[in-house]
């Protein structure tokens, strides 16, 4: 069984010390690595409640994290994943919950009314700084259903409906084992495909769902933004 594990998660006899993941493996984190393996993943465990996964799309690499929040919006565990597309790095569209976007909002503009505030915050989230450098560009074809929890921003209308197509739009209404306010963020922006969620630990119907959300979010990607 030891032995199973231990090629599930690719460590071979000559594995590295740093390779070998933390003592007391979780049921959770074997169930992880078991799913990866069956989808052609590769797993690696960084730490308690930390791993990442690796694949490729078309040949282009891609990693999902889970791990400590990198946002101060995300409470708990946050998965995140970046895909190395090499789409246009002029194209920049952000798709996320619409309870974040109203929480950031109001962020803001509580700090640009406090007469006591001299300074910006280093530590905001960039997340914030696109509210003020970006429209919302929804459109009644992605319905009312997906407008009422997602807001899309965007510097151009036509590039985000080229890459919020039908598919991806439904993926993003269909979580399992979620609530509909939970902090969650797609986006592309300098020739990559960006993700970012909250995240209890051990739910695996939501890393295959979110999986699945951001493979088709980078083949929407590369569809519509690819280098000429």
């Amino acid at each position: 069984m030891f032995q199973s594990l231990k090629n599930a998660l690719g460590l071979g006899q000559n594995s590295t010390q740093q390779d070998v993941p933390a003592p007391g493996i979780s049921k959770s984190s074997s169930e992880v690595s078991e799913w990866a393996s069956l989808q052609g993943l590769t797993y690696s465990e960084r730490g308690s409640k930390v791993y990442a996964l690796d694949g490729k799309i078309h040949g282009r690499p891609w990693k999902m994290e889970q791990g400590k929040p990198s946002r101060d919006f995300i409470k708990g565990l946050e998965l995140r994943a970046r895909g190395e597309m090499g789409l246009n790095e002029d194209v920049a569209v952000m798709v996320m919950t619409r309870k974040l976007k109203n929480d950031l909002d109001k962020r803001a503009f509580s700090m640009y009314t406090d007469t006591l505030q001299t300074q910006v915050d280093p530590h905001l989230p960039e997340e914030m700084r696109w509210l003020s450098m970006y429209e919302e560009v929804g459109w009644p074809e992605l319905g009312q259903a997906f407008l009422d929890q997602y807001a899309v921003l965007a510097d151009e209308r036509d590039r985000a409906m080229a890459w919020l197509t039908p598919e991806v739009a439904g993926h993003l209404l269909g979580w399992p084992n979620s609530k509909q306010d939970e902090p969650r963020v797609l986006m592309v922006l300098r020739g990559k495909v960006y993700f970012r969620m909250q995240i209890s630990e051990g739910d695996l119907p939501t890393l295959e769902h979110a999986t699945r959300v951001f493979n088709v979010a980078c083949e929407a990607g590369l569809a519509a933004f690819s280098k000429k």
